[in-house]
């Protein structure tokens, strides 16, 4: 089942873009193959890098967008991107495409741990290592074409919040009757059965990777939902007030018992509720810098683990003991990262920690920045986070320029408390890379000034507004009405101020 609907998946999505249209079809085709395709499974392919749930989405997309460019003309007329931000976006994407030759060339050797025999990086590496970038960066940069405007960005939104609908009856049966769907549905468990049974119930996974997944996901409903309450948009046509969206995925993020999506929530909620637009991309801005500087920050003692273990601490004993393990594994970590701080150590597991002595992996890596690293270095880092962070920061400075719309600063908080969520976790996918994408595309959109200067130039047989303040428009007069303006008395004659 799960290899028929993987490879099924391609002509679904193109059926989801000839129904819905490029701008749609890009939104929905990603998300519901992000919250549906079976989860951990992959099909190897001879001679070619194995074939899983995202490439699958991946190839939909691209595949959905081509084929539309033919059949569709585009509506949307962005601003182009500034001098600044093209130049960060063609460096952070140069780097993405060069980080997989360089952690190749310095990692020739093989690695002995006791009986564990780890090998030395070759060519078949750098095509995997490639591959994986190019999948990163396709749903990106389409999004990044498509979702220019502030509407768009309400379609986003709202697509989020309608399969979030869905996707809470899933969570909310899962949590009280087991984690089920995926195995009745694709014939096997994708994850450890015993991380998902939290304080004697269960913690829900419904169709992704794990349950921090169904938490990041939750998040990103409530804040849609209470983004499209403070811009005054509709959600669907049913009258369902957009704030009660919004507190119904409150109360199913509890249920699904995720403490550290929750947390972020209370942490990050009101900024979307009681703020500014522009303050809000001020505080997306610094959290972006926040998580791009987070190993170094760590590596210099400068944020104080202790006192935020204690903090977490009266809450829960349970979870202040889980978050002071991950901080000692990034300490651990980082030591590690360090010997081969520019291109990482690559693939094969050659940058995790393992005993000396019997070769047994001994590390626990639940942050994505800390596999990044590990694997890539900082010449892999940057890039990575840079095209995922850098457009809050850009955004912000935009902000300072010009008009941006509170539904774009929604979807900046969203991405904030996404990259948040990387520091202890692990839940980048398509639909992160929409949202990213989305962003830079936002760093095209016009305010309602900019867009009249871009708009598309009247036709020639359109008579212009005689009465313009610039004279170099007006339309030069006939030599026919300049001989009847002779004729006509003094007292008739139009005043000009």
């Amino acid at each position: 089942m799960a290899t028929f609907v993987l490879f099924a998946w391609p002509l679904v999505a193109l059926g989801i873009f000839a129904s819905q249209g490029a701008l749609k079809g890009l939104i929905w085709a990603t998300l519901i193959g992000a919250l549906f395709l079976p989860e951990n499974f992959r099909i190897d392919l001879p001679g070619l890098p194995s074939y899983d749930k995202n490439m699958a989405v991946t190839i939909g997309i691209l595949l959905g967008v081509l084929i539309s460019r033919f059949t569709e003309k585009s509506a949307e007329n962005p601003v182009p991107l500034s001098h600044q931000g093209r130049r960060t976006l063609i460096i952070l994407t140069a780097l993405t495409v060069i980080s997989p030759i360089a952690t190749v060339v310095t990692n020739p050797e093989s690695l002995v741990f006791g009986p564990t025999f780890v090998p030395s990086l070759s060519i078949r590496d750098f095509i995997s290592m490639m591959t994986e970038n190019i999948l990163f960066l396709i749903p990106l940069f389409l999004a990044r074409s498509l979702l220019t405007s502030a509407q768009s960005h309400v379609e986003l939104l709202r697509a989020f919040v309608i399969l979030g609908g869905v996707y809470s009856l899933l969570v909310l049966f899962e949590a009280r009757m087991s984690p089920q769907l995926h195995q009745w549905t694709y014939g096997y468990f994708q994850h450890v059965w015993v991380q998902h049974i939290r304080g004697g119930a269960f913690r829900p996974i419904v169709f992704l990777e794990h349950g921090l997944w169904v938490g990041i996901f939750l998040l990103t409903c409530v804040f849609a939902a209470f983004a499209l309450v403070r811009s005054d948009k509709q959600i669907t046509r049913v009258s369902i007030p957009p704030i009660a969206w919004g507190m119904w995925f409150l109360g199913v993020l509890f249920v699904s018992r995720n403490f550290g999506a929750l947390a972020l929530t209370i942490l990050l909620l009101p900024l979307i509720w009681f703020f500014s637009a522009r303050f809000q991309l001020f505080i997306a801005a610094v959290v972006a810098v926040f998580v791009l500087t987070y190993p170094a920050l760590r590596h210099s003692g400068t944020i104080p683990v202790d006192r935020i273990a204690e903090a977490v601490g009266r809450i829960s004993y349970e979870r202040q003991e889980s978050l002071q393990y991950r901080f000692d594994n990034e300490e651990n970590f980082i030591a590690r990262a360090k010997l081969k701080p520019v291109a990482g150590w690559g693939g094969w597991g050659r940058w995790r920690i393992r005993d000396e002595q019997t070769g047994q992996d001994v590390s626990v890596s639940d942050g994505r920045w800390m596999s990044i690293l590990g694997e890539r270095g900082w010449l892999g880092y940057i890039p990575y986070f840079g095209l995922l962070g850098l457009p809050l920061v850009l955004m912000f400075g935009v902000s300072r320029r010009r008009t941006v719309s509170r539904v774009t600063a929604g979807v900046s908080i969203i991405m904030a408390g996404t990259l948040l969520y990387q520091v202890p976790n692990n839940t980048i996918g398509p639909m992160t890379l929409l949202l990213a994408g989305a962003l830079w595309g936002g760093l095209r959109q016009a305010s309602p000034e900019m867009a009249a200067e871009h708009e598309t130039p009247q036709s020639e047989t359109e008579p212009l507004n005689p009465y313009t303040r610039f004279p170099d428009s007006r339309p030069r007069p006939t030599q026919s009405s300049e001989r009847a303006e002779r004729f006509v008395p003094t007292s008739k004659r139009p005043v000009h101020s």
